[in-house]
Parts: C-alpha cells; sequence; structure tokens
C-alpha cells in the first residue's frame, strides 16, 4: 500500500508527530483558501503501532511537563485531555523500615510544581482519537520489522509477519 507519510509508533512522539503535521496540512490549505495562491494538501497520513491498541503498551503514570502540550494543542486541557490532577506542592522524603524525616529542601531536578499527573494509557487513547480526528489513519497491531531504502531515501516500511 503508497501512503504520503507513514509514522512508526503510537506513543506519544508518533502520535504527536501526526496532530502536528495534520495541523501544518490544514494551516497551510487555509492560507490558499484565503490568498488563493498554491495548491491544496491531501497527504494520505498513517501511524502503525504494534500493539493491538492504541495506548495499550503505556501503562504507567507519569509527571508530566505541560510546555509540549501547550505548544501542540494549545487547548488540550479544555479538549478531554485525562488529567488525574495537577501537582501543587513538591516535598523530598527519606524512608526507612520504621519511619521517615522530610528533608528540608527539594533538589530543583525534583521539582514538579505545575505539572500535570497523567495515566500513560489514557494519555496515548485520548492524543489517538485527536490524530484521528484530525485525518490521520491509525492501524494498531502493525508492528514495523526494517526500513525500506533505496539509496539514501526511505521509501517505505515492511511490517512483521503475524
Amino acid at each position: 500500500m503508497e501512503f504520503d507519510v507513514v509514522i512508526v509508533g503510537g506513543g506519544p512522539a508518533g502520535l504527536a508527530t501526526a496532530i502536528h503535521l495534520a495541523d501544518l496540512v490544514e494551516q497551510h490549505n487555509r492560507v490558499v483558501d484565503d490568498s488563493g495562491v498554491g495548491e491544496k494538501l491531501e497527504p494520505e497520513v498513517v501511524l502503525i503501532e504494534k500493539a493491538k491498541e492504541i495506548g495499550a503498551h503505556g501503562i504507567s503514570g507519569a509527571v508530566m511537563d505541560p510546555i509540549a502540550m501547550d505548544q501542540l494543542m494549545p487547548d488540550w486541557r479544555d479538549s478531554g485531555a485525562p488529567v488525574e490532577s495537577e501537582v501543587t506542592s513538591d516535598a523530598l522524603l527519606y524512608l526507612n523500615e520504621r519511619n521517615g524525616f522530610k528533608f528540608p529542601f527539594t533538589p530543583p531536578s525534583l521539582k514538579n510544581r505545575g505539572k500535570s499527573v497523567v495515566s500513560l494509557n489514557r494519555l496515548i487513547r485520548w492524543m489517538g482519537e485527536q490524530a484521528e480526528a484530525k485525518g490521520v489513519e491509525i492501524f494498531p497491531g502493525f508492528p514495523g520489522a526494517q526500513l525500506l531504502r533505496e539509496g539514501e531515501a526511505v521509501t517505505g516500511v515492511q511490517l512483521q509477519d503475524a
């Protein structure tokens, strides 16, 4: 099968790539509509994912810095993104078998105030829904086996036999 763009991997990075590409195409087509100059684009963008469903391999919780999501989808908080809660305080604790104590400071690398607590599985599923709404075709259950090349150019992806 031939497609214009194939993204391999349905994790946060692959889905962000698909969403960003769809937004760039939409922005280009708006400029063409407004100016009457140029040609509209309608690329077939496909994302393949080895898991049986999008998000199936993202099984942990995470503390997410919202900067990238703010840049990718400025309205993500109002669009139903599955955020469990916002981090409102930080503390570094030393615990042993019987008790523990709080350190008087938290190192900068361990500070998470202002970040979001998310279920990675739910976030990835939600991002998949956003990508599909923008016209990206998602094919779960199709692991890529190797890149196909002609010289230095990548020409395709060979899928692994099921």
